[in-house]
């Protein structure tokens, strides 16, 4: 695994131990808020072509028709699944801050733990402008 998968592993078990057991006082970080995101409307999926027993032209070409309808459907929902996705991302990401910067998240022994914690998630951050700029391999 790379250095920004091992980063997001931990993110996932520290947030269900925090899920867990909590916070000591104060308020803990809505999680509530992924049951607030509302599920994407796509597009209805193509219909599938029937043809006549005898048409031997329309038996031979209505799976390439059905396979393009679909690369259209696909094309079609891009929008809406990016649009989702962002959603869910930045609320994720304001959970992260929520429990990164909570006067709450004290971790005995260990001072400015919000602080390291942030500076986990920016090296996500960073590695994933990384992939997008085309050079994921090197720094």
């Amino acid at each position: 695994m790379s250095k920004a998968e091992n980063v997001i592993f931990f993110d996932v078990v520290f947030i269900m131990l925090l899920g867990a057991f909590g916070f000591s006082t104060g308020s803990s970080p809505s999680f509530g808020a992924f049951q607030t995101i509302p599920q994407p409307t796509l597009a209805p999926l193509p219909s599938a072509i029937h043809c006549n027993p005898i048409d031997f032209v329309c038996a031979g070409t209505k799976d390439v028709a059905t396979a393009t309808a679909y690369v259209g459907w696909a094309i079609v929902n891009m929008p809406v699944l990016v649009a989702y996705f962002l959603i869910v991302t930045v609320t994720f990401a304001d959970i992260v801050l929520g429990i990164a910067f909570s006067p709450n998240l004290t971790v005995k022994g260990i001072p400015f733990f919000g602080l390291v914690f942030f500076g986990l998630q920016t090296y996500v951050i960073f590695e994933a402008i990384r992939i997008f700029r085309g050079s994921s391999t090197g720094v």
